[in-house]
């Protein structure tokens, strides 16, 4: 399964124990994170993308600017994600 993360889950305050286990879980059981429009800059949830490569998963990451996770990255498509996500999905 994909999980996709949006920069929503990271600007709005603090994640509830609940939610961040949730998304843990989720990444840990996921063949691919992507990351969309987040600077990954906000822990805990940029910690998600270390976790991804840890168990040995793939990390898109669609950000305009970079990312302290760029090198760790699969792949990085720079740009407007209104561009760049269209051409990730097909």
């Amino acid at each position: 399964g994909v999980i996709a993360m949006a920069s929503s889950l990271d600007q709005v305050g603090p994640c509830s124990r609940t939610v961040l286990d949730a998304a843990v879980q989720a990444v840990e059981q996921a063949e691919v994170l992507v990351t969309v429009g987040t600077l990954l800059s906000v822990q805990p949830v940029a910690g998600l993308v270390p976790l991804a490569i840890a168990h040995g998963h793939r990390v898109i990451i669609a950000n305009w600017d970079e990312t302290p996770y760029d090198d760790l990255a699969h792949a990085v498509l720079r740009g407007d994600v209104q561009d760049t996500l269209p051409a990730l999905l097909g």
